[in-house]
């Protein structure tokens, strides 16, 4: 991944981390953290088979290309097939695109059919992907982004997991209220205050 994007590689890695900081958040056992980072570390591994000029186009991308990009979650669960890991592993690379509302893909699963580890991977690589420049835009701020995950929450992430992701990262709401009033506002339109 590494040789051939080196973004991309460096993106798994963020996520990775990311998504262990939510892991020890939420007091999962080693070993489900281990199979989280994981996950985590390829849920994109499948962008791999992908051909470059796609991986790398600035514009928006055709009908095809993306139908192409839909495919990585699918060709990432079988690069992992015939690898000695567990399944939580190739379920968090299967269902990273998934989406509470059920609109995600590849298997239009919705709420918590969606194993624990893609749901954390969701938030998680949104986020790094809001953050980080893209060839076709510039980074988020970290505040921006938080914003952005809990106004969708409930509809791509889940509610429960995405509040505890911004207080993970010590910008969400917290015990002395020193979050931004623009995410403590959407934090409390979302909980219907």
């Amino acid at each position: 991944m590494e040789a051939k994007s080196p973004d991309l590689y460096l993106h798994s890695l963020r996520v990775g981390s990311l998504a262990v900081v939510l892991g020890r958040t939420l007091d999962l056992s080693e070993s489900a953290r281990l199979e989280l980072e994981l996950g985590a570390t390829f849920h994109d591994l499948g962008k791999l088979a992908l051909p470059d000029v796609i991986l790398g186009k600035g514009e928006s991308l055709g009908e095809a290309e993306m139908a192409a990009i839909r495919a990585h979650p699918e060709l990432g669960e079988r690069i992992l097939s015939p690898l000695p890991i567990g399944d939580e592993v190739r379920k968090v690379v299967r269902g990273h695109h998934e989406r509470i509302d059920g609109e995600g893909y590849p298997d239009g699963l919705r709420g918590e059919e969606i194993a624990l580890g893609a749901r954390i991977v969701a938030i998680c690589d949104a986020y790094d992907a809001m953050t980080n420049p893209r060839s076709y835009r510039g980074p988020e701020t970290s505040e921006k982004a938080l914003v952005i995950l809990i106004q969708d929450c409930g509809q791509q992430w889940d509610p429960r997991l995405t509040e505890i992701f911004a207080r993970a990262l010590g910008a969400g709401p917290s015990r002395t209220g020193d979050s931004s009033p623009e995410l403590n506002g959407v934090v409390n339109q979302r909980r219907g205050r």
